[in-house]
């Protein structure tokens, strides 16, 4: 059964987001909830964009793919993100907040045509849930391991990054495109 939420599609709450800190800064706790449940997937989704270029980081990639694989565990269980209070009433300039939506309308309107509800099955039933979760958890794993093959981390954090942008949007068509990057991720850490 689909969860009804105040959140309609990415577009809107990046919008929604550039609107509200005319009151003031927000707070990242306050940013979570205006996401109404989709601020863990805007967190995977951010985490995964520095993996995904051809630069090893293994400094970078062990801590944030094992908090990537924490969040995916929470996901798989239905719980919320964990963040520390220190991080959570962290303030975001009204700047800051106004840039980061206006970058967000328009990437978000560039993808339009490729990114859109639909198969949303994929996005909201509780069988999906454990499973985008598990997986969310097992490519956290892939990409904080230190690996030889760079392609385990690039695909690792290509597969975050479909697997969450189609989570946000809704969209089960990209959702399975994460899942076929997920399997080669697999694939390539057993055979490199």
């Amino acid at each position: 059964m689909k969860k009804k939420s105040q959140y309609r599609n990415l577009e809107d709450t990046f919008a929604l987001l550039g609107a509200k800190p005319q009151k003031g800064p927000l707070t990242i706790e306050r940013v979570l909830k205006i996401l109404s449940g989709k601020g863990r997937y805007l967190l995977v989704f951010l985490l995964s964009i520095p993996f995904c270029f051809p630069i090893e980081m293994p400094w970078l990639s062990i801590p944030i793919g094992a908090f990537i694989a924490f969040m995916g565990l929470r996901m798989s269980f239905g719980k919320q993100v964990w963040l520390p209070e220190s991080i959570l009433t962290r303030k975001i300039s009204v700047k800051s907040m106004k840039g980061f939506s206006k970058g967000g309308v328009w990437v978000i309107q560039k993808m339009k045509y490729f990114l859109h509800p639909r198969l949303d099955v994929l996005c909201h039933s509780t069988l999906t849930h454990y499973v985008n979760g598990c997986l969310i958890t097992l490519l956290g794993v892939a990409l904080a391991l230190p690996y030889s093959a760079p392609l385990v981390g690039l695909t690792a954090a290509w597969s975050l990054l479909l697997l969450s942008l189609g989570l946000l949007e809704d969209d089960g068509v990209v959702v399975i495109i994460g899942y076929v990057s997920a399997v080669l991720t697999f694939v390539f850490y057993l055979f490199t």
